[in-house]
């Protein structure tokens, strides 16, 4: 149901997001979804794991910590991770090239790069391009002209 709906729009935004080559380590290395408090999509995420995403085996990992993040291409994150991703562990996110994607109603305006949303009972998405940017990721024109909202400064 919407948890699975969920985990497949995440797979195919990711499809549509450019990555730099200083993304990965090497050119074998995988494509990691990294998932904060993973209870939020169930086993959903499953559903995705051994995929491919740009030519790279798709891995997905759970944590319980942002302090515990290793790798991740996608970080799926409640607010309250957020917060602590922006405040406490910029590290993290400093040349790391992560896209961060939540759902709650502010996501987004918090510092978030996608916000996972239902829009006339239908699943949507909010795009925060400024931070898409400051991540040096590029967005498909596409996916942004299907955005509910997308945030330019």
């Amino acid at each position: 149901g919407e948890y699975q709906a969920k985990t497949a729009l995440i797979y195919n935004f990711a499809k549509l997001v450019q990555w730099p080559d200083s993304a990965f380590v090497a050119d074998d290395s995988p494509f990691v979804f990294a998932f904060l408090a993973p209870d939020t999509l169930g086993s959903a995420p499953e559903i995705i794991r051994g995929k491919r995403i740009h030519g790279r085996v798709l891995e997905v990992r759970y944590y319980k910590e942002v302090e515990s993040i290793r790798e991740g291409n996608v970080l799926f994150c409640s607010p309250d991770s957020l917060a602590k991703v922006l405040a406490d562990a910029p590290a993290y996110r400093s040349g790391r090239h992560v896209l961060t994607v939540g759902q709650s109603g502010d996501f987004a305006e918090r510092g978030g790069m996608v916000d996972l949303t239902f829009e006339e009972e239908r699943l949507a998405f909010i795009v925060n391009l400024v931070e898409v940017r400051r991540a040096n990721l590029e967005i498909n024109a596409n996916l942004l002209d299907l955005a509910a909202k997308v945030i330019v400064d």
